[in-house]
């Protein structure tokens, strides 16, 4: 089947090449379009393409939200119709709330974007819905890191050390980060000044 083309200036391809990929479907405000494995999807920045674009991969299947030719949101699912992950977008780059949601539906970590950095509160879940840890980006471009990774050391009912990581990012964290442990109890504050630690604080466990 030939590829769709709005333009010769592309600003996102879609290429299907695992050969367990499943039959693809798009979904335009105007018609609804079935394309097999190996096709791709073109358009230009400006063009008025406005809908869904939804294909599945082995156990799972993406759904991109486009307007005006620009994708607005990402959401990824299981096939099981569980919800896996959110991205919303402006300009092509992550703006606005970021989630993740494990294999049962539990959410994981909710964020979020402004204009392609992480900012504001990013809180961090384990995998019975408590909170692990919750602090804040700074999104300043003249003050990113190449990664952000926090490990906290927690011992379990079993007297076993487990190591979690927080996350990794490139805009620095700021402000106060708070690290909780599997009960929910506060354990430890950690303070930041734009990427730099001035202090800390350690509760009993």
């Amino acid at each position: 089947m030939k590829c769709i083309k709005y333009s010769l200036i592309t600003i996102l391809t879609f290429l299907f090449f695992t050969s367990y990929s499943q039959q693809q479907e798009i979904i335009f405000s105007h018609d609804t379009v079935t394309i097999g494995k190996g096709d791709s999807i073109f358009y230009q920045i400006g063009d008025s393409v406005n809908g869904e674009l939804k294909y599945g991969r082995l156990n799972y299947y993406r759904v991109i939200k486009v307007q005006n030719g620009h994708r607005v949101q990402a959401l990824l699912y299981r096939k099981n119709d569980v919800l896996t992950s959110e991205r919303n977008y402006s300009n092509e780059k992550l703006h606005g709330e970021y989630k993740n949601w494990d294999y049962k539906g539990t959410l994981i970590e909710s964020g979020h974007y402004y204009y392609g950095l992480a900012d504001s509160i990013w809180t961090f879940y384990n995998e019975y819905g408590i909170i692990e840890s919750q602090g804040s980006f700074l999104p300043d471009s003249n003050y990113l890191i190449e990664n952000f990774v926090i490990h906290t050391r927690e011992m379990d009912e079993w007297g076993d050390i487990m190591t979690i990581e927080v996350g990794s990012f490139h805009s620095p964290p700021h402000g106060k980060w708070k690290f909780y442990n599997s009960k929910g109890h506060l354990i430890k504050v950690l303070e930041f000044n734009k990427g730099v630690i001035i202090s800390m604080k350690f509760d009993d466990w």
